[in-house]
């Protein structure tokens, strides 16, 4: 592998490396471009890294070139004819070979590509066709090529470095060294060249540009604008280091063992693993040691599986967790102990006798097992006025009724439990009630041992009606 360029403190300025490889074959047919891998010195399977001998079965050879920049290597050329075996007394067709043209510089400045027609023979102009004696004068010798196959050519390629002047005998200077800066109009910025200290390298807005032409900065020059200046430095490859201090870093990708930063600003972070915090924010919740807290209304805590099926926390400004689940339980709560301080739910509203503790609509199911019970204080009842015929409700306790009418109650085999209470103060009050296909058809049994359809009630006496599941029993008041 051949290198050239200028090894500068934390990389390679435009640093070039070039390979060739070489392979055999029995036919004219060019092969097929090997594929490339990034790694020095690569040589792929069925190819060489230098020319190999033709032979009468082995009749062509071809060759493949490529070119490393930046630490990093390009594809493979096409294949084109290198040589061939011809017998003794055949003449050969033309192959296709290489043609070389030299520069000399007193400065490590890089001259501009030749510029001859491809079809055009001979040396350009500026340029000799042997590389000329390296002095301190002309101290950097550039080489350009192109290939030859008969009477067509190619384009020359960009100048690469062949060789560069040195003292016999003489300890080198240690040549330019880097700065970095960030770019200021009216600074002078320095190339390298021969008796100055520094070569530049200036961070703007967030591109990386190297000094290729020393001078004065200002607006027309900025290295986001001129090319005759600057090159751009961000395919750079840096070296590895201990300690670095800077003051801005720009790149695609940072890979680290460990960060220890006291402040880090990042935009879409994606973290795996474990995060440890005390302070700080996210999103709305503010971090207090173990503690994490919001303030106001506007920060909330949501479990949403559908429109349906969801658990908000600081849901409103009237609602502190509002849970849904249809179909399925929203809340359930469990509690195992074997003493009376074992409480399932404790439920208070300190409201000076206002409020409500629970407050349910639906069903509700008050399960007390064997040896169990249900205590309740200051229970409150239904109480209803009922002036005109209808069918009382499930939710009805204590019914006041008045006038000519008839009150239907509901089946006693959907009501097992139930207790009504009824009191007539005027008029005659005909009961009946609801019984389902296979019930009882009689189903009032009242205090005398009789059972019927109906009762009528003309007395202003309390009257109190139980259901076992099959009858509604009269109890005796």
């Amino acid at each position: 592998m051949i290198v050239s360029g200028a090894f500068g403190l934390i990389g390679i300025e435009d640093g070039i490396g070039y390979e060739d490889i070489y392979t055999l074959t029995t036919g004219g047919t060019a092969p097929s471009k090997p594929a490339s891998e990034n790694v020095n010195d690569y040589v792929p399977s069925g190819w060489y890294a230098s020319p190999q001998s033709v032979t009468s079965t082995k009749r062509y050879q071809w060759v493949c070139k490529r070119s490393k920049k930046n630490g990093t290597w390009s594809t493979w050329s096409t294949p084109v004819e290198y040589n061939r075996y011809v017998e003794d007394g055949q003449d050969g067709t033309d192959g296709v070979g290489y043609e070389y043209c030299y520069k000399a510089t007193q400065y490590n400045v890089r001259p501009d590509i030749p510029t001859s027609e491809a079809s055009g023979a001979g040396i350009p102009t500026g340029w000799s066709s042997s590389a000329p004696d390296i002095s301190a004068i002309n101290a950097y010798i550039w080489e350009s090529y192109r290939t030859v196959q008969g009477s067509s050519r190619s384009y020359w390629q960009k100048p690469r470095l062949k060789n560069r002047w040195s003292y016999d005998g003489a300890q080198g200077s240690k040549g330019a060294r880097m700065r970095m800066t960030v770019w200021k109009s009216g600074e002078r910025y320095l190339q390298g060249a021969e008796g100055e200290d520094f070569y530049d390298i200036v961070i703007k807005g967030t591109q990386l540009s190297l000094c290729i032409k020393t001078h004065t900065a200002d607006s027309s020059n900025a290295p986001d604008i001129s090319t005759t200046h600057w090159e751009s430095a961000q395919q750079w490859a840096f070296i590895a280091t201990q300690f670095f201090l800077a003051g801005k870093i720009v790149s695609d990708k940072i890979t680290a063992d460990l960060i220890d930063a006291t402040n880090l600003v990042a935009t879409d972070v994606d973290i795996s693993g474990k995060i440890t915090a005390t302070s700080g924010k996210i999103g709305g919740w503010t971090i207090s040691g173990n503690d994490l807290i919001c303030y106001g209304f506007n920060t909330r805590i949501n479990v949403e599986a559908s429109g349906g099926r969801f658990m908000r926390i600081n849901d409103s400004e009237t609602t502190m967790c509002y849970i849904r689940a249809d179909g399925s339980t929203a809340l359930q709560l469990a509690t195992f102990g074997e003493n009376n301080s074992t409480t399932g739910l404790h439920v208070l509203c300190n409201a000076a006798g206002y409020g409500k503790a629970i407050e349910a609509y639906g069903n509700i199911i008050l399960n007390a097992r064997p040896d169990e019970d249900v205590s309740i204080k200051g229970l409150k009842l239904n109480i209803r006025s009922v002036s005109s015929s209808q069918d009382i409700n499930r939710n009805d306790d204590y019914l006041l009724c008045s006038g000519n009418i008839t009150i239907k109650l509901p089946s006693p085999q959907t009501a097992k439990g139930k207790i009504y209470h009824i009191r007539r103060s005027s008029g005659t009050l005909t009961l009946t009630c609801y019984y389902l296909e296979g019930g009882i058809f009689k189903p009032f049994y009242f205090l005398d041992g009789r059972n019927d359809t109906s009762t009528q009630i003309t007395t202003s006496n309390l009257h109190t009606y139980i259901s076992n599941g099959t009858f509604w029993y009269e109890i005796e008041n």
